[in-house]
Parts: structure tokens; sequence; C-alpha cells
């Protein structure tokens, strides 16, 4: 799953003063996630409109309430009726439980570690959504006759929990979606070397090396879909795509993204669209020194045919600043980048911002919306992002909340009691590595909890949740075979700071 958010568009107007200055994520790696106020590695689907007074008053009562302390995601999945979530339990410093998405009751539970993140928080790896849905989960490390670390790996079946495939002996570091139908890759280290070498497991072959279906290229990086950019010998780039192992396109880079044709190393991301035929992206084109001052004018922000590699539109100057690929919302205006210390953190000052809907097919402006003193693109709440809900984008504006339909640009601010989602980060205190043998106690943040802000502050009291904020959780349910969000989804799963909260439609 690709999270992706820098775009282009956006260079500073002459003689205007960069007003605000938000210090976030030290890495440039970390830009995609922070531009878009993204917290999980999902693509929001557009929910069923909503009145927005109506949202933001209604409160709702939960059908059913656990009180556990959740340490993943609020982006919480829920498959084969089943709610998949990390928690802390007595037993164990993080656990896989799964509970029934009717009543909330406990299905099963599994201890788990730390190298279960994903996009570096705890979010359970859901695979085979469309054939046979298995949940990916890594244990806590046991030690070994030769001295060395390794935990159990295996898919698990969601509803039952029983193991469909599993290995053991081997030391797996983390997880991510290779595009398999029956399984997932890994990292990995053969016991007692440090070989850090990338494996699969699937249902029908077990344990085998990782393989591409790329070319030897010296370099790569995964932009989704099967589509890799690539650089070979002379360090030219390409975008290349893979099916079934084989290459089917290849087209250079700087046709792309522009600049110097650079996709591994510049800031930028990548949304892929399969069931549109479409990769949609925000690049600089541009490589990213170790200290820079980037003006989003530098970007571009397009999108390339999955069937031919075709470029079907690009716009400069443009970035994707909030994280709805099907209705991409782009920035532009008194807006850049910054970083003075290597491996320091990366600053975002804007002034005023143009805010502009595009049709995700042709690239074309819908509407334009000006924010005064935009607060960052993170959206920083007290703590954490603004939650999306149904066609309403939330952004902070000085000490002001304001809502932008996503359909025309209108905008409202939030006032009295109407409250929204936002986010705080939860955070769990382990071994490192999840070793249980007395290393140095890391404490560090796992995911998110969902609270309600209003115009005044925010609230933990899940009495306060509205209907905006339960529509906006980042809950999705697999039904059929496809995800479903928001009101379009038969149940929402809400991840608050110390409960999981159960709203049966």
């Amino acid at each position: 799953m690709v999270c992706s958010r820098f775009g282009s568009h956006l260079g500073p107007s002459p003689g205007r003063e960069m007003k605000r200055t938000a210090a976030v994520l030290g890495v440039v790696a970390a830009a995609t996630l922070v531009l878009a106020g993204c917290t999980s590695p999902l693509v929001e689907e557009e929910a069923k409109p909503v009145v927005s007074d109506t949202a933001l008053t209604t409160v709702l009562t939960p059908t059913w309430t656990i009180d556990v302390k959740p340490l993943g995601t609020n982006a919480v999945p829920v498959v084969d009726d089943t709610v998949l979530v990390y928690v802390k339990t007595p037993d164990a410093d993080i656990s896989l439980a799964a509970y029934d998405a009717a009543n909330g009751e406990l299905r099963w539970t599994r201890p788990a570690s730390i190298n279960n993140r994903v996009g570096g928080l705890l979010y359970p790896m859901v695979i085979g959504e469309d054939t046979r849905p298995l949940v990916a989960s890594i244990g806590v490390p046991q030690e070994q006759p030769n001295g060395t670390w390794a935990p159990e790996f295996a898919l698990l079946d969601p509803k039952t929990g029983s193991v469909e495939a599993m290995i053991a002996g081997d030391w797996v570091s983390s997880l991510w979606d290779c595009g398999l139908s029956n399984g997932v890759c890994f990292w990995g280290n053969t016991p007692g070397v440090s070989d850090g070498a990338r494996y699969q497991l699937t249902l029908d072959q077990g344990v085998r090396p990782y393989k591409s279906g790329l070319g030897n290229y010296p370099r790569t990086r995964s932009l989704g879909a099967g589509v890799w950019g690539v650089a070979d010998e002379s360090g030219a780039q390409s975008l290349v795509r893979v099916v079934d192992g084989e290459e089917t396109w290849k087209v250079p880079a700087v046709d792309v993204v522009g600049g110097d044709g650079d996709v591994i190393d510049s800031l930028g991301g990548w949304y892929p669209l399969e069931e549109d035929g479409m990769l949609q992206f925000n690049a600089t084109g541009v490589t990213a020194p170790e200290t820079f001052v980037s003006s989003a004018s530098e970007g571009r922000a397009g999108a390339i045919d999955l069937a031919t590699g075709t470029l079907l539109w690009s716009n400069e100057g443009q970035t994707t600043c909030f994280s709805d690929s099907v209705n991409p919302v782009f920035c532009s205006g008194d807006f850049s980048f910054r970083r003075d210390v290597t491996d320091g953190p990366l600053s975002i000052e804007t002034g005023t911002v143009t805010v502009t809907g595009v049709d995700p097919r042709t690239g074309e402006s819908a509407w334009d919306a000006q924010i005064e003193n935009l607060s960052g693109l993170t959206n920083l709440s007290q703590g954490g992002a603004l939650r999306s809900f149904g066609h309403y984008l939330p952004v902070r504006a000085e000490n002001d909340i304001v809502l932008i339909d996503r359909k025309t640009g209108k905008q409202s601010r939030l006032k009295g009691t109407e409250a929204i989602g936002c986010t705080v980060p939860t955070k769990a205190t382990f071994s490192r590595d999840s070793i249980p043998a007395g290393l140095k106690m890391v404490t560090e943040v796992t995911g998110a909890a969902l609270e309600a802000c209003t115009a005044n502050g925010s609230s933990t009291d899940v009495s306060t949740f509205t209907q905006a904020l339960v529509d906006g959780s980042g809950s999705r349910v697999l039904v059929d075979g496809a995800w479903k969000h928001g009101s379009a989804a038969p149940v929402s799963v809400v991840s608050a700071e110390n409960a999981i909260l159960g709203y049966v439609r």
C-alpha cells in the first residue's frame, strides 16, 4: 500500500510574506505522510454525501464498547465480520486481537511484536482481499538454540485466528504488500547471519526468496500497482511496470516527473488507482539534498496510464496536500519546504494557500478556495491530524477549523459544540526489537487514537463523538471483496484512547 502526497504547483507569489512555519517529521522520506496528514497506509473512498451541520452535531451512541487500550492506527480494518486491532493486554506488551463486528465479543488474540509496524505504525496487514483474506502477524521473538532470537511469522485466518502458513527460526523485521494474492513479503535474516534479504511467504510455496520480476537494476523503488522507479548503470532513471513477473512497459522517468527525472530520491509520493487504471503522482523530479529550501512550484502532480505508462496529465507547481486520491485536492501559493541540518526536521512554511479541487482523470480544476495562514499541511490539532468526513475536508487556519466542501470549495467554520475527529498519538514501551531479554526499554509512537475536536478544543469523552467523527474514523470494512468506508460501510469502528467502539448500522 502506498500513501503518497507531495505534489507540485505551489510557488510563493513575489513579495508575499511567509507567515506560518510548522516543524514536522525529521526525514525526507516521511514528507509524503506529513503533507497529507496521512494516518494510515489507505486510500480513502468517497463516502455518501452528508449535511454538514447535522453530522457535526448529531452524537452517536456506540452499539458495543471494548475496554482495552488500542496501540495501532485509528484506521481499523474489519474483515469477514471480524475487527482486527493491536491492543495492550495483561499477558503481552502487544497483541493482535480479533472481535466480532456485530457485538464486540473477543474471537481470538495472539501475542505480537512491534515489528508488525507498516509505514511506522502498527496496522494489521490484510492480503488476498478479493480471493482469500488473510492477516499477516509477526509474533514475539523467542530465543533459539544457537543463541539468536526469532519470532513466529504467520498468515492467519481473520475470523478464527488459525495458522494457514508459518515460518519459525528466522528473524523477520518488517512486512510489505508486494502484490501477492496469497502471501506477503518480508525483510528477514537467516539465523546468525545479517543478510537483510527480502523473502516472501505464500500459502502454496512457503518461504522463498523475493522475486520482483525486475531486471538487475542497481537501484529500485516500488511506486505501487506493479510500477517501479529504477536506475541503470549510468544513473538514468525509468518507470517500469511488472505484471506476473514480466516487464510490460518502460518509460524515461524524466518524461513523467520532469526536473532531472529522479523518482527514487526526490521528494514525492505515488497513488495507485488500479480500478481506474492509473497511477497518480507528486514529485519534484530532482534529488533532495541533505539540506535544502524547496518551493512547491518546483514540483509536478499528474497521472500515468497503468496499461501503457503514457502520461495522462500533469500540472506544474501543484502539490496533493490531503490524503484522498479519489478526489485529490492540490495546494499552491505561499508554500515551501526547508531543512537546515542534515537529518534535521523538515519544516513547512505557509502563508496564503490556494486549495484546488481537481478531476483525477483529467487534472482539470473544479474549484479554488483560499486559506489564510494555513497552519501547515499536517492540519495540526491538539497533537494530531484532523479527519475528513463525507465530502468535507477540515483544515486548521490560525485558531479556527475550516471545513471545505470537496465538491464546491465552499468554506465554513466549525462553531460551538460541532465536533469532528482528530487523532492523538498512541505510544507503547517495549524492549528494543521486542526481544524480552532485558535490553534497553524504548517508548515509541505505535499509532493513533481518535478524539473529538471542536472550535474550542478537544475531548476524549466518547459521549461527544458525532456522526462526522464516526464516519471519518478511518475504519474500513471488507464486503464482498471490496473495501467500504464511512457511511457506505455497515459498521464503523473507532479506536479511542482507552476503548474500541463499534457503531453498527
